[in-house]
């Protein structure tokens, strides 16, 4: 039998040949003291400008002023955060919120992917599609 051997996969330490952990199993929790787009921290030197909230059932989006106005000017996409580049055809635009969304980034973000999802007179980003609501069973 061979020796073990250390390998660092994802930030952890794994204890044989085969990486025990792939590097996109680790869920890294967001920061709350700066923007998720440019990273800029908060609070800045006795400011008082903090993140601005983007409303999402499903994930916590925090940005600063201009990132937030950007997001909500549709001039980025509301998923990667990337700039639209000039005469580009691949966005949908959210029926509900009018954020702006990459067309490749629809199928990252959304678990339930459909083809229907591509639809653009009907498309509802993932920050604002509902939570569905379980259904209970009658115990009798």
């Amino acid at each position: 039998m061979g020796d073990a051997i250390g390998k660092e996969v994802g930030g952890l330490i794994s204890e044989g040949v085969l990486p025990i952990v792939s590097s996109w199993s680790v869920i890294r929790s967001p920061s709350l003291s700066s923007c998720h787009r440019c990273g800029l921290g908060f609070p800045i030197n006795g400011s008082v400008d903090c993140l601005k909230t983007l409303e999402s059932q499903w994930r916590v989006v925090l940005l600063c002023r201009e990132c937030f106005a950007s997001v909500k000017s549709a001039e980025v996409c509301s998923y990667c955060f990337l700039w639209f580049p000039e005469l580009e055809k691949g966005f949908l635009d959210c029926n509900m919120c009018s954020r702006r969304v990459h067309r490749t980034c629809v199928s990252l973000h959304h678990r339930n992917f459909s083809h229907t999802l591509f639809d653009a007179d009907n498309f509802i980003c993932v920050d604002c599609r509902p939570i569905p609501k379980l259904r209970r069973r009658a115990y009798k």
